[in-house]
């Protein structure tokens, strides 16, 4: 069972970030010992299968909703707001306000680095683990995207 699977049953209440997420999309190469995961709980540790769990609170005001991380993005490179866009695409997230930031840019980038599919609207390659185990392509890949 995937670590993070583990995570979300130790607390269901967080989310999974740090080292463990970036590792999980292939961003992050070294080996995780500890998965960390953001909570709005008091802080916890538990140990599993050679792994610590760790559960950090964050401050409630940290907590923010999408439309303000889009207005983020707009301070950062263009890479990132192709992959931020790919993946706020697969949970189905309105993202033409960050569409609207990458007109006219016509590089590529790569989620991982050696990604092999491309996704035309956010201009990306990216790896096959975004496509659902069953062979069914994801929701970001439904006929017009490739």
């Amino acid at each position: 069972m995937s670590p993070l699977v583990i995570a979300s049953v130790f607390l269901p209440e967080s989310y999974v970030s740090f080292e463990a997420g970036l590792n999980f999309y292939q961003l992050f190469d070294q080996m995780v010992k500890t998965v960390t995961s953001v909570c709005r709980l008091k802080s916890k540790k538990y140990y599993f299968q050679d792994l610590e769990y760790r559960f950090v609170k964050i401050r409630e005001d940290l907590y923010f909703d999408f439309n303000k991380m889009v207005d983020y993005v707009e301070r950062y490179p263009v890479g990132v707001k192709r992959r931020l866009g790919f993946l706020l695409d697969l949970l189905e997230i309105d993202t033409e306000k960050l569409r609207k930031q990458l007109a006219g840019n016509t590089g590529y980038s790569k989620l991982p680095r050696k990604s092999k599919i491309f996704n035309s609207k956010w201009r990306i390659y990216y790896g096959d683990r975004f496509i659902e185990e069953k062979g069914n392509v994801s929701a970001i890949n439904k006929g017009k995207n490739l």
